[in-house]
C-alpha cells in the first residue's frame, strides 16, 4: 500500500506519528498496531482496517467458539 502513495518508511511513519523502525516491523509482520495506529493507516490510505490486516486465525477460532456457545458479548 505505501508503495502506490510512492511514500518511503520515514514518510509514512512521519505522516502517522511513528518511526521508520515501527513501519518496517509492520510491513514484515513482526509488529501488530494497536487501533489508534491501526485507524490513522486505513484512513490515510482511504480503505478499512480490515483491508490493511488480517486477524490471526487463533483469533476468529476463538470468536466463532464463542458464538457457537452463545455467549452475548458475542
Amino acid at each position: 500500500m505505501r508503495s502506490r502513495y510512492h511514500l518511503s518508511q520515514d514518510q509514512l511513519g512521519r505522516r502517522v506519528g511513528v518511526s521508520r523502525q515501527t513501519i518496517a516491523s509492520l510491513e514484515s509482520g513482526q509488529f501488530r498496531p494497536g487501533l489508534p495506529l491501526a485507524f490513522r493507516l486505513a484512513h490515510l490510505f482511504k480503505v478499512k482496517i480490515e483491508d490493511l490486516f488480517t486477524p490471526d486465525p487463533e483469533d476468529l477460532e476463538a470468536v466463532q467458539g464463542l458464538e457457537q456457545e452463545g455467549d452475548p458479548r458475542v
